[in-house]
């Protein structure tokens, strides 16, 4: 189940030269450094004008939701995967 978080986060990306999107590699939230070890899902979200890429992560063994906002070319936690029960 996903627990809503929507934090913003500075994040460090490549943009490869013949990718559709940007591909997430670290970032920092919470005052900790997290390492994106493996991105499982891209998809688009549009929000009237405002496209919006989300991204399915796996960061130092957590599963988050990770949200990119191109108007204002910022990054979220969007929320992190619990497990339930």
């Amino acid at each position: 189940m996903l627990q809503p978080v929507n934090q913003p986060i500075d994040l460090e990306a490549i943009f490869p030269a013949r990718a559709p999107y940007p591909k997430p590699t670290g970032f920092l939230w919470q005052g900790r450094r997290y390492r994106v070890q493996e991105v499982h899902l891209v998809h688009e979200r549009w929000e009237g004008a405002t496209r919006l890429l989300l991204y399915s992560v796996t960061a130092d063994g957590t599963l988050l939701q990770l949200r990119y906002d191109t108007t204002r070319a910022r990054w979220y936690v969007d929320g992190v995967y619990v497990e339930e029960g």
